[in-house]
């Protein structure tokens, strides 16, 4: 339920663990835990069952070792993103976090904006740090949303060979 997916889909869901575990520095009992911690806080932030691989895969492989951890460090980065002071330090930078209607934008779309500033110049190391410590809630999390935001492409990868999962549960047994 926490994935937007049905009791019938819990072979799809399964494939995409198996082939994300494949390809990225993670097992799939963190991926499982992680999906229980944050599934419907990412899945109320938009993020799809793929992308949300993709954020476990690169704060897993950032050198996190349990899966509990993972998952609360997913789960304050998603969380994160809508707090009053990652608004703030976001918006300095044209970065908005709430829609013209007044709806929480899709977190993807926030985390690629930022990293297109970082691309462009336009948000420094130190300020992406500031972003990292506002958007972790403080200097514990701080390093793993840094690493999030600029890992974007790796996450990408991951988010790729989620979304193309099909039948590795059953060839991995």
């Amino acid at each position: 339920q926490q994935t937007g997916l049905g009791l019938d889909k819990g072979v799809t869901l399964l494939d995409k663990w198996v082939q994300t575990s494949k390809v990225a520095n993670v097992d799939i009992a963190t991926l499982a835990t992680s999906f229980a911690i944050v599934g419907e806080a990412a899945l109320n932030a938009g993020l799809s069952v793929d992308e949300l691989n993709g954020l476990i895969a690169t704060i897993a492989a950032s050198g996190i070792t349990s899966a509990r951890e993972t998952g609360n460090a997913v789960r304050a980065i998603v969380t994160g993103f809508q707090s009053p002071a990652a608004t703030k330090e976001l918006q300095g930078f044209g970065i908005a976090v709430i829609d013209i209607e007044g709806k929480a934008r899709n977190l993807k779309d926030i985390m690629v904006d930022v990293g297109q500033a970082v691309s462009s110049g336009r948000i420094t190391e130190d300020q992406l740090n500031k972003i990292g410590t506002a958007v972790g809630g403080g200097n514990r999390r701080a390093v793993q949303v840094v690493i999030v935001l600029i890992k974007q492409g790796a996450l990408e990868q991951v988010v790729g060979y989620s979304a193309t999962a099909e039948g590795q549960a059953q060839r991995a047994l």
